[in-house]
């Protein structure tokens, strides 16, 4: 660096912090409330007070990222650019995720990819018999965990195509940052759809769990896109089976108790948080691209940001992989272990991406704002699909209380607590159906032989 480059990039940091941070986010000390899956454990001593004369960005996660164990904090956390090019190209202040690419698929599957309307390339499994017959399946799985039929799929012989759709951040796709994370989900189920429908005569059904089940809600009440209209012509008539599902509308997240309100409100906290601070960067950015004497300070405020940003998301996130992780680590049946041990392995790796973290915490929040209403169901109703609904009857994650809220959209009004396994209600129609199984929320991966039967 040239003498004067040092000297100006001096004179530039040495404006004090507050003239530029005074209207910088600061996290309140409100979300350090625990609460279940997402929201952390913090320090009993809460967030730090911040002085207005100090910048947020410094103080507001420092402490707790040295804190954070080696493992905890993200490998892929990537220093500021050095050179000016990001500043001018169009980046964006995020810093990239690792892009964990390796995954458990099923046997004998290929993999594919799509690229998806914002540019993302999407990858998929899919396993094609020489002669498939019928509708083509594409098999979309959770938040966390994108293989919930991986044990199902290698147990089963099929005469279909089975696609097994990977969302962005999760193992198969690269995590690439998007407007809206649920809206991206829900086009890419779309595309997904489509493509398979090409492959199979125009006809495809679908089986969803968990996070799945929520992203097929959202694409159905994006009905008026063309490309989700041309989705939901491929499964008119055809059967979409949920496992596990979940719905959203209005505050009903406040059935399962003040401690899911209180993790929804605690989630969308801290990503306000974390979104004001990537725009903040990128108005330095914009600054600089005006004006390249502001480099210096735009370059400066990066390195700052980049490592609080990534603290956030390992700390905010951990609870939710620590949760995976020890669901993992429980033994299955014997035949199941190998199974077990890869997508422990594999959710180890994936637990430590900043990516993943991201799409979590996203999906998460984004979720929390679906407003499910009766038209959508009417919607699914009059498009003729067959909507199976199998709610396990010991679901560790999904309160009965939250479990009872979709069917009761179409007209099926459950106990109050859970009923026996085998338990099965119709709604008025025929259309829709509830299943009560024998197993709990990983029902799919742990009990492949029942799955089975209830997908054949």
């Amino acid at each position: 660096m040239s003498a004067m480059r040092r000297a100006l990039l001096l004179v530039v940091l040495a404006v004090p912090a507050s003239a530029q941070f005074r209207t910088a986010p600061v996290l309140p000390a409100s979300v350090v409330r625990t609460a279940p899956l997402f929201a952390p454990t913090l320090p009993a001593s809460g967030l730090p007070s911040l002085s207005p004369s100090f910048s947020p960005f410094a103080a507001s996660l420092s402490g707790y990222a040295q804190g954070l164990s080696g493992a905890a904090l993200a490998p892929s956390v990537q220093p500021a650019r050095a050179g000016a090019a990001a500043f001018f190209d169009g980046a964006k202040a995020r810093p990239a995720a690792s892009g964990v690419s390796a995954k458990v698929a099923p046997s004998g599957s290929t993999s594919g990819r799509f690229e998806s309307r914002d540019g993302a390339a999407i990858g998929y499994s899919l396993r094609r018999p020489a002669r498939a017959q019928g509708p083509a399946r594409v098999f979309v799985g959770g938040m966390t965990l994108p293989e919930s039929f991986l044990t199902y799929l290698d147990s089963a012989r099929s005469e279909r195509a089975d696609y097994t759709l990977n969302l962005r951040g999760l193992p198969g796709t690269r995590w690439s940052a998007t407007g809206n994370l649920y809206d991206a989900d829900a086009y890419d189920m779309a595309r997904m759809i489509v493509t398979a429908a090409q492959s199979s005569g125009g006809r495809v059904e679908l089986a969803l769990h968990s996070y799945g089940t929520l992203v097929f809600q959202r694409m159905l009440q994006l009905r008026g896109d063309p490309e989700v209209a041309r989705a939901l012509a491929a499964l008119r008539g055809g059967r979409v089976t949920m496992f596990a599902p979940a719905t959203h509308y209005g505050d009903s997240e406040t059935v399962a108790g003040p401690e899911y309100a209180d993790m929804a409100r605690a989630i969308r906290t801290f990503m306000s948080w974390l979104d004001a601070g990537d725009a903040y960067i990128e108005q330095w950015k914009s600054l600089a691209r005006l004006n390249p004497l502001m480099l210096p300070q735009a370059l400066a405020y990066e390195a700052w940001w980049v490592p609080q940003r990534t603290a956030g998301l390992a700390l905010w996130s951990k609870p939710a992989s620590d949760l995976l992780l020890q669901h993992l680590g429980e033994p299955w049946a014997p035949e199941l272990e190998p199974a077990r041990r890869a997508l422990l392995e594999e959710s180890r790796a994936y637990a430590r991406d900043a990516g993943w973290q991201e799409a979590a915490l996203r999906r998460a929040n984004d979720t929390s704002r679906l407003d499910f209403k009766a038209e959508d169901a009417a919607a699914l109703r009059a498009a003729g699909i067959r909507l199976d609904l199998v709610l396990s009857n010991r679901d560790q994650l999904i309160p009965w209380a939250s479990a009872r809220l979709l069917p009761a959209f179409f007209g099926i009004d459950l106990p109050g607590s859970a009923p026996s396994a085998g338990s099965v209600y119709t709604d008025e129609t025929g259309l829709v159906r509830v299943l009560v199984a024998d197993g709990d929320h990983y029902l799919p991966l742990k009990d492949p032989a029942a799955a089975g039967s209830i997908l054949r």
